[in-house]
């Protein structure tokens, strides 16, 4: 069984460490000396961890939420640990519903990813909404243009079509629109075009223009995001049909031709 943790090295600091170090060194003077005595006991424990080296959730290969979410949630729950010990119910409530908010819209879920190294796999979960083919502005070409719709509430992690090279990342700003545009070692291209929502920000991208991708690898995080387009390779073999539900990094779109 393959490990979870990529690294146990203290290199780079984790929401854990955040959390051991904040409560390692809590100081509450005006607590009655019961609360006192439970922080002291709890900070030996704490000391006794820390000769241990500490996994980095960064590292983490199998994690439920993104990582662009683990820093709000570890700060989340650590102002809970913290209205707990001073019995503040009313903000550990609302403070353990937020983070449970957050774990929920950047969830992460775990997905098979086929083994097609020529099948272009589904970036998004959602529905598929169209099938057309048009005119691909980006490279000049003619293109099947597959579209799919993201479901309201998530997840929104979005993730790479194929295996290749990132050749750029741009953003449509009049359109509200933001493309990626991955190469083949066989030199097939594709753009994936993400189009933000009312609510969306920009993607958070998990890799820079010039890297290489994996197949159904994380891409970016399009929180609330509205739909996604497919700009593929006119001479494609189509594998759904409109009004197919897909799952990220699990479902054939297409198949590349040579």
């Amino acid at each position: 069984m393959p490990s979870l943790f990529v690294t146990t090295q203290r290199i780079h600091p984790s929401p854990q460490l955040l959390v051991f170090f904040v409560l390692n060194r809590l100081h509450m003077p005006y607590m009655s000396p019961l609360s006192v005595q439970k922080i002291l006991d709890f900070r030996q424990n704490i000391n006794r961890l820390s000769s241990y080296p500490l996994p980095n959730i960064m590292a983490l290969k199998t994690s439920p939420i993104s990582e662009v979410a683990q820093w709000p949630v570890a700060l989340l729950l650590l102002l809970a640990a913290t209205s707990l010990l001073l019995g503040a119910l009313l903000p550990l409530i609302v403070l353990l519903l937020l983070a449970l908010l957050v774990v929920f819209l950047y969830r992460d879920p775990l997905r098979e990813i086929p083994s097609s190294p020529l099948g272009i796999i589904s970036p998004v979960d959602g529905q598929v909404l169209e099938i057309e083919t048009a005119t691909d502005t980006r490279l000049e070409r003619q293109a099947i243009v597959v579209t799919i719709t993201m479901p309201r509430f998530g997840p929104y992690i979005v993730r790479s079509p194929i295996e290749g090279k990132v050749l750029e990342q741009s953003r449509n700003a009049s359109a509200n629109t933001y493309s990626q545009w991955i190469e083949t070692d066989e030199k097939d291209e594709v753009v994936l075009s993400m189009e933000a929502g009312f609510l969306a920000g920009a993607p958070r991208y998990r890799i820079v223009a010039g890297e290489r991708i994996g197949q159904g690898a994380h891409s970016a995080v399009l929180l609330f995001g509205r739909r996604v387009q497919l700009y593929l390779p006119s001479n494609s073999l189509i594998k759904v049909k409109k009004g197919d539900r897909v799952s990220a990094g699990e479902d054939i779109l297409a198949m590349l031709v040579h």
